[in-house]
């Protein structure tokens, strides 16, 4: 019986856990966002076009 109560509170700790990192998370990238949009805008933007680049020139060899 308490071998399940602490399986049971281990796996509500893991998932409050997994959920205060995604708002830290989302909390970090919309703080991000509304400080350096243009940084994060160039940065996602420099990024796609690399990996397009390198995508075709895999693609064509």
């Amino acid at each position: 019986m308490i071998a399940a109560v602490l399986s049971i509170s281990n796996g509500a700790w893991i998932v409050l856990l997994a959920v205060a990192g995604v708002c830290q998370v989302g909390d970090a990238v919309i703080g991000l966002w509304r400080r350096i949009p243009g940084q994060v805008a160039g940065s996602v933007l420099v990024g796609t076009i690399h990996l397009a680049s390198m995508t075709h020139l895999l693609a064509t060899k």
